[in-house]
């Protein structure tokens, strides 16, 4: 029997391996860091993903519970922990330049998983898997994604309510995701879309599956989706019974700590319905077990042999090639020169524009390097608000949101959404139609993007457009314009006409003020 010693390193190379971990440090803080910052406040802010805090717990409870399952591992594979570092450097650039928290969050993700494999070795993958799963579900949605999330839940919530209200005999009309009653309005608010439940219900689903190891592959499967109808189907009966209870004894029901009490035991519920349905799924076929659950003979050890060097350099020189990326962009992305707002025009065609003083906090939030609101007042006294933040250059947390995701903020919830096209300049441009309610009012919102010669609606078109000029080291200003106007009970379609009209005489003086 051949007994192997490794032989002490020297100094230098304890050095250098120190150096390589400082490095490695320093440009992960410099990546990441705002992008991680950015993680947290949401975590803080948005109800739907308070829970994360616990899913990094939770991560580093799993592995060391698990740990004595890592078998001895063998050389790293160069081939692929470099494919994993590659993925991680594209969506980094790729993040950084659309402005995109999201794909930098799954770089840092990618990164970490590279690390595990160069640690850990890929025979360990299974065992890791649910520890990276936890930190995927930490990680917050993009907005534009959580809004047409937000959306599509609202309009299946509200239709199940709607269905169940009716099923009592009490008369019921939809109206995007209004519910008429007979003497009462119900609105299907933003907050009671379903979200608050659906991503934490999906997380604690996986933390269900990962603790449950005598249930199969399959059985876990089917409690991680079964938070998607478990969300929407009790969601949907919290709004029907809020409706019933709502006509049978006036708005007072559905306001306040009931309104909350509701909200929080239907989670529970709905928690409950998926701990049963853990006990009630098959559990793994006897004499059929995963790897992953059999402790090892042999004690772990880290991955060892050629190639360590290989990796530690290539990871440098991702890491370089991205710093030098941000670099890049921050000095080629030179705003081309403009007009301030602060030389608007006081008359624009038949319209007469009159400043409004934006509040100090909500200028901050936008991170904006010029923005201008006013209303624009006709001969005939139509009123229509108009908005324009401008972006000088954009960076992640530096570039135009949708509306959609702030109006609800104010109040406003949104009754529907749709594309449209308005002549404007000689030609047919996309403008996003968002109809809105507060109490009694409705609000007729047009809001598009607009710079470098570019008129776009679509989010995702405006994130790739950005992504294309910010690789191509172009100008990467932008801006949000959006009019709204209220809509009079007698007449909705004059709201489109007052908007269509303003939008045209506002067109052509957007290229001198945002080009």
């Amino acid at each position: 029997m051949t007994m192997q010693t490794e032989l002490p390193r020297s100094p230098l190379a304890r050095w250098l391996s120190f150096a390589w971990l400082l490095l490695a440090g320093l440009a992960i803080v410099q990546l990441y860091g705002p992008a991680l910052i950015v993680m947290v406040e949401r975590w803080i802010r948005e109800e739907q993903y308070n829970f994360a805090f616990m899913l990094p717990l939770l991560a580093a409870y799993r592995f060391h519970v698990t740990r004595h399952r890592l078998v001895p591992a063998g050389p790293p594979s160069v081939t692929l922990v470099g494919t994993i570092l590659l993925v991680a450097l594209v969506l980094e650039i790729v993040g950084l330049a659309s402005s995109i928290f999201y794909l930098q969050h799954l770089s840092l993700l990618a990164l970490l998983l590279a690390l595990a494999v160069y640690r850990y070795g890929t025979r360990n993958l299974r065992v890791l898997f649910p520890v990276f799963l936890f930190l995927l579900f930490a990680i917050p949605l993009p907005y534009v994604l959580e809004s047409a999330l937000t959306w599509r839940l609202q309009g299946l919530s509200a239709a199940i309510g709607r269905n169940l209200i009716a099923a009592f005999g009490i008369p019921v009309f939809l109206d995007g995701n209004i519910l008429e009653l007979s003497q009462h309005r119900l609105q299907v608010a933003e907050a009671c879309s379903g979200l608050n439940y659906l991503y934490p219900l999906i997380g604690l689903g996986v933390v269900l599956a990962t603790f449950a190891p005598h249930k199969s592959p399959s059985s876990r499967i089917v409690i991680v989706l079964s938070a998607v109808p478990i969300a929407i189907l009790m969601n949907g009966l919290r709004i029907g019974i809020a409706g019933i209870l709502v006509e049978r004894y006036g708005k007072a029901a559905e306001q306040g700590l009931q309104h909350y009490f509701q909200g929080w035991v239907v989670f529970l519920i709905s928690l409950a319905l998926m701990a049963l349905l853990v006990r009630l799924l098959p559990d793994r076929i006897p004499g059929k077990s995963s790897s992953a659950d059999e402790s090892p003979a042999t004690p772990a050890t880290p991955a060892r042999g050629a190639g360590r060097g290989t990796l530690a350099a290539m990871t440098l020189v991702l890491l370089a090639i991205l710093l030098a990326f941000q670099a890049f962009r921050t000095q080629s992305s030179i705003p081309p020169e403009r007009e301030s707002f602060d030389t608007f025009p006081p008359r624009i065609a038949g319209w007469r524009v009159i400043p409004s003083r934006l509040v100090p906090d909500l200028v901050g939030g936008l991170a904006a390097d010029d923005t201008l609101a006013a209303s624009l007042i006709d001969g005939r006294q139509d009123s229509v608000s108009l908005f324009i933040a401008y972006y000088d250059h954009q960076e992640s947390g530096r570039s135009p949101h949708s509306p959609k995701v702030c109006m609800p903020g104010g109040g406003w919830e949104i009754m529907d959404t749709r594309r449209i096209r308005v002549n404007a300049n000689g030609r047919p441009q996309p403008v996003n139609r968002v109809r809105i309610v507060k109490g009694n009012d409705t609000l007729l919102v047009y809001y598009w993007y607009y710079g470098r010669g570019k008129w776009l609606a679509n989010e995702w078109r405006m994130k790739w457009e950005l992504f294309r000029d910010a690789m191509l080291g172009q100008p990467t200003n932008n801006s949000l314009v959006r009019l709204s106007t209220l809509v009079p009970p007698g007449d909705p379609a004059d709201a489109d006409r007052t908007l269509q009209r303003a939008l045209r005489d506002l067109a052509p003086l957007l290229p001198r003020y945002l080009d």
